[in-house]
């Protein structure tokens, strides 16, 4: 679903299409994430988990980082806490 979804967004699937203000409308926050009992990246990026899980059993993550330009998705073992969007 994540994959669809960036396919739809103007070309260049530019971050700032999925923060708030963007084409999207998805209004996607930069969190940041924990790991642990440390905090890091508030308004710099976010992952979301997504329902697939690969092979090894990791999970796969979608990745949003808007000061290295990066939106793609990526496979992580599942020991961040992050917050969960529901995408219909």
């Amino acid at each position: 679903d994540w994959n669809n979804l960036m396919e739809e967004l103007s070309p260049g699937n530019r971050i700032s299409d999925l923060l708030p203000g963007g084409s999207s409308e998805l209004h996607i926050l930069l969190t940041g994430h924990r790991v642990m009992n440390e905090y890091s990246g508030r308004g710099e990026f976010v992952h979301y988990y997504t329902t697939s899980n690969s092979i090894s059993g990791n999970v796969f993550l979608w990745y949003i980082d808007k000061i290295r330009n990066k939106n793609m998705s990526v496979v992580s073992a599942k020991i961040y806490y992050l917050p969960i969007r529901c995408v219909k």
